[in-house]
């Protein structure tokens, strides 16, 4: 848990950002600044405004706002550590505000408070979501002026304070801890080009994840055409993101769109090619489309790239096997089993084959005729 501020110290945070503000750049937001967030929080309860009202009264708005005010004067009315501050004190005061829990070990307001401002993402523990205490950072940091900035990476949201001559990165999952560009590189492989990652988003751009989970919620639900809308939004916003690209793919799978599937998993795979997920889906909706020969080319070069995942192994194996090669069907299902030993559907696909080999056949492959 975070100390508190020494309580001798007389600089306090609703000192330090007029301070902050005196020694900026002419440019309000500094040279090569993202624009600061116009009202993140409106933007934020519109969106998620179906979520909210399933989420019941404890997601009131009045309540929340409330909160949220009482959680941003507390920031403002917080000690400081140094009587110079500059953006390094502005940081740890706001991260030290939201995670700290009171001297009784109470939950700490700022989790509660990001549970409710994204429902359906409840915080984990005492972590939270990374995307429900980004977007209280965000809230949290237009009410104080400060420039905080949403920032995506592959499968994880952050924050940045980034004044365009100071940047900072705020990691969420880790009760604020400073990480760098290189660790979030290593940590959620960035593809080395991207128009969308690991920059700081803008006001507009911060919403794209929001609206990326909300069709994630409403995928699980079986609402495709819903999740769809929701892809289709965030993309709209922020076309780089190769996740919504990938899931939009998905959505459109199981609504029996598999042309569409195909070319927004094709996408997602040029967008991020470091991610596995992207040749194992591909490859799926090219088999329901009956092409098994770019099926098995999209799997060996999914291998080619990730040699140890058992997902693509296993649907290497199915494809040996819809075609009878049936001894090299029996290799990628042992090779996705010694990847993960416990991968069921591997094992069960591999013992419903090895009868129908003889023992001491030759390693060569056979082939039959394809199965239907």
């Amino acid at each position: 848990m975070p100390p508190r501020f020494p309580v001798a110290s007389v600089a306090r945070l609703g000192l330090l950002l007029p301070l902050l503000c005196g020694c900026a750049p002419a440019s309000p937001n500094g040279p090569g600044a993202a624009p600061l967030l116009q009202d993140p929080i409106v933007s934020i309860l519109e969106i998620t405004g179906d979520v909210r009202d399933a989420a019941g009264p404890a997601s009131a708005e009045d309540t929340l706002l409330a909160d949220i005010e009482k959680l941003a004067f507390r920031c403002r009315s917080m000690p400081a550590t140094r009587t110079d501050p500059g953006p390094s004190d502005v940081v740890d005061a706001l991260v030290r505000c939201v995670f700290f829990a009171g001297e009784d070990g109470r939950r700490p307001d700022g989790l509660v408070l990001a549970q409710a401002l994204v429902p359906g993402h409840a915080p984990a523990g005492t972590e939270g979501t990374c995307l429900a205490m980004s977007y209280l950072f965000i809230v949290l940091g237009h009410r104080l002026g400060l420039p905080v900035r949403g920032v995506v990476v592959p499968g994880h949201f952050f924050v940045r304070y980034d004044d365009g001559r100071t940047r900072i990165n705020i990691e969420p999952l880790a009760a604020g801890a400073r990480k760098t560009d290189s660790w979030y590189r290593r940590t959620y492989a960035v593809p080395a080009v991207s128009s969308c990652y690991l920059r700081s988003l803008d006001a507009r751009e911060s919403m794209a994840p929001l609206y990326y989970n909300l069709g994630n919620i409403r995928l699980r639900e079986g609402r495709f055409d819903d999740a769809c809308r929701l892809y289709e939004k965030a993309l709209e916003i922020l076309p780089g993101l190769a996740e919504a690209h990938g899931n939009l793919g998905l959505a459109c799978y199981r609504s029996g769109n598999l042309a569409r599937a195909e070319t927004e998993l094709r996408r997602a795979f040029e967008l991020n090619p470091r991610h596995p997920a992207a040749c194992l889906d591909l490859g799926v909706v090219l088999q329901a489309r009956g092409d098994l020969r770019r099926a098995e080319s999209c799997y060996l070069k999914g291998l080619s790239l990730f040699p140890s995942d058992a997902r693509l192994a296993h649907a290497l194996g199915t494809v040996y096997r819809r075609s009878g090669r049936i001894p090299a069907a029996i290799r990628m299902y042992r090779r996705a089993l010694v990847s993960e030993p416990g991968f069921d559907a591997a094992r069960r696909d591999l013992d419903s084959i090895l009868p129908k080999t003889t023992p001491g056949s030759p390693s060569t492959e056979r082939r039959a005729a394809p199965s239907p």
